[in-house]
């Protein structure tokens, strides 16, 4: 059967220092936030999916609606993913939810009308992690290896959520300003 713990049982910095421990309302929230905006990327995808004829196609015509609609939205978009390709959006609510191609990864982000960014979650592969980030969670967790990878970048900060997969288990761990936190576990059915 499947375990999965909010509560982290490793936790790792570099050689000889200890983190400042995280009180389990910190780690809770944490863990929280990642289901809930999983969540929401997830049904914003499948929206997208569902409703392209109200936004229309990837291109010019979405893009010009989208500045003649929201023009607040699409200055701080097109400031922040200059280089977004692919891009499909849709309005629910007073939120704004972007699918697009950052540099050929797939990007969800989440902006409000008036033009704050939520959040950004973009879906890497193990060779665009950072070195220092790979080099870390391969001396951390010696007995696992990359299963995903998210960025997730909200309110100014840029963290990654790291799934890996050891023979017994996936770990989930968390890097963020040299910050490492294992935030779930879950077992392997045997």
């Amino acid at each position: 059967m499947f375990s999965y713990s909010l509560h982290s049982s490793r936790r790792s910095g570099s050689a000889g220092d200890t983190p400042p421990p995280v009180s389990d309302r910190i780690r809770f929230v944490i863990g929280v936030f990642v289901i809930i905006s999983l969540f929401i990327s997830v049904a914003a995808s499948a929206q997208l999916s569902q409703r392209s004829s109200l936004i229309g196609d990837a291109g010019r015509d979405s893009l010009a609606l989208l500045e003649s609609s929201y023009p607040r939205v699409n200055r701080k978009f097109s400031a922040s993913f200059p280089q977004a390709a692919n891009v499909r959006w849709m309005r629910d609510g007073s939120d704004l939810y972007f699918s697009f191609l950052k540099e050929g990864k797939k990007s969800t982000c989440v902006f409000t009308t008036g033009g704050k960014m939520h959040y950004c979650i973009t879906y890497l592969v193990q060779q665009d992690l950072p070195g220092p980030v790979a080099t870390r969670l391969r001396y951390a967790y010696p007995d696992h290896s990359i299963f995903n990878v998210k960025e997730i970048l909200f309110e100014r900060s840029l963290v990654y959520y790291v799934v890996l997969q050891g023979k017994k288990d996936f770990v989930t761990v968390s890097v963020s300003a040299g910050e490492m936190e294992e935030v779930g576990r879950m077992g392997k059915a045997e």
